[in-house]
């Protein structure tokens, strides 16, 4: 099973060109239950074949055992599903066993959304000051065009056209799409560009393209975008909740209250499936009144 294993992550890598964490965590899970199947049958007698539906059960069994939570149990459910959809396709299983076993259902927590008040604070924290421009461009980007974490990060200069206010990034799965943003996160983006990261790339001797650069002229990472939105929150408006995906999830919801339609703020957002972008809609309850109240003849 070792060997499958090592087949499956690098499919993982090279055909469906997961990100490294992604792949560390399907590879993580998978060998969970490997060694599942070990203490089952034995260290040299897992027999691929031989893992079935009831097997798949114990295993989840013993993952309750271990008081795990529902989200946790139903990611590993997920990687081993995928493991053995791999062995199917292949050809090396007749069928997947993991294909109908349900995951444990949970409730999906309400996204952290901040309001208008609290978003103009938070640009109006970043001073005129190198790092300040580049702070100012990043927390406008994020906000103006809802990208994710990776995505931002890993922007280069030939992604943007400032002139038609448009992106080009690469979502989960290396999956391209095209992201709009706005004059406001324009004029920050073009300020940025032409004053503040001019100056950072004389920090280092190494030219990039990379779009987000740090104080010694590389690749801003993404342990460092999120730093610097935490601080900025911190000290804008004393949260310390606010990551790159508040400002996503602020993105999409804003766009709801303000008419637009859920399936634009889908192909927006990147999301595959609607039922993700569904959850937005739940978020302003004080919205959904307010129309109920302006539209309902008996309100």
């Amino acid at each position: 099973m070792d060997g499958y294993i090592d087949e499956f992550i690098v499919y993982l890598q090279a055909e469906r060109n997961y990100s490294e964490h992604t792949v560390v965590a399907y590879a993580r899970d998978v060998v969970d239950f490997h060694e599942f199947c070990i203490s089952w049958f034995g260290e040299d007698c897992v027999d691929i074949k031989k893992i079935d539906q009831d097997l798949i059960r114990w295993y989840l069994a013993s993952l309750w055992r271990r008081d795990l939570t529902k989200t946790t149990i139903g990611r590993k459910l997920a990687a081993v599903r995928a493991f053995f959809n791999y062995l199917y396709t292949r050809g090396i299983i007749a069928e997947n066993p993991a294909l109908h076993i349900a995951r444990p259902k949970t409730e999906r927590p309400l996204p952290t959304v901040l309001k208008g008040g609290e978003i103009q604070l938070l640009m109006e924290s970043c001073d005129d000051t190198t790092l300040g421009q580049r702070n100012r461009a990043i927390l406008e980007l994020f906000y103006g065009a809802g990208i994710r974490l990776s995505e931002l990060a890993s922007l280069r200069l030939p992604h943007l056209d400032l002139s038609t206010k448009q992106l080009r990034v690469y979502g989960k799965g290396r999956k391209q799409r095209i992201a709009l943003f706005g004059e406001e996160a324009a004029r920050a983006l073009e300020r940025y560009i032409n004053d503040a990261r001019k100056c950072l790339l004389t920090k280092s001797t190494k030219q990039t393209n990379i779009l987000f650069l740090n104080y010694r002229g590389g690749s801003l990472s993404t342990r460092g975008i999120q730093k610097i939105i935490k601080k900025h929150a911190e000290t804008a408006i004393a949260r310390n909740d606010v990551s790159p995906h508040t400002l996503r999830h602020s993105f999409a919801t804003h766009l709801l209250i303000g008419g637009c339609d859920l399936r634009c703020v889908q192909e927006l957002l990147g999301h595959e499936k609607l039922s993700t972008t569904q959850i937005y809609t739940r978020v302003d309850k004080t919205h959904l009144k307010a129309v109920h109240n302006m539209a309902h003849p008996r309100s």
